[in-house]
């Protein structure tokens, strides 16, 4: 079961299992990603820059989500935006990303390449937070930049 919140109200964040930042292959290059209004689950797989956009962001850490006032390198974040116009730009080496690890059930991912869930080792679902509905969707393709909950294979 998943225990990733349902809702968002006041910036609480009720917890999730697990953040990782994946980052298999290296390169220099700008990654863009569209946010919406509402909150978005994006990785920083570069240098981050979100512009002049008024967001609202937190990370997990230590079993609780905590404030972000700035976003780093390497990171998982929850940002929410009013404007459907913000677009978060990540530049520079897309690699050098270390992995978070909290649960070995669930984690959150994030990959600086267009990924498939099958050709990923140890993932058996992936998901991702749809801010219209307020419901994680599966998914089969990873797209750069974006936020994923993904379900671990269990261990044989």
């Amino acid at each position: 079961e998943v225990t990733a919140h349902a809702s968002i109200n006041n910036y609480n964040l009720e917890g999730t299992t697990t953040i990782y930042v994946i980052n298999p292959e290296s390169s220099q290059e700008n990654t863009f990603v569209p946010l919406s209004h509402g909150w978005n689950l994006i990785g920083t797989i570069g240098e981050p820059n979100i512009g002049t956009c008024d967001y609202v962001a937190y990370t997990y850490n230590n079993k609780k989500y905590v404030r972000a006032d700035n976003l780093k390198r390497g990171n998982i974040y929850w940002i929410y935006v009013e404007d459907d116009e913000c677009v978060i730009n990540f530049s520079g080496d897309l690699s050098n990303v270390n992995p978070i690890k909290i649960n070995n059930k669930y984690e959150y991912v994030s990959y600086a390449y267009k990924k498939s869930i099958g050709d990923l080792d140890g993932i058996s679902a992936a998901f991702e937070w749809n801010n219209v509905n307020n419901k994680w969707d599966s998914v089969e393709t990873l797209f750069p930049g974006h936020g994923y909950l993904v379900q671990l294979a269990p261990k044989q």
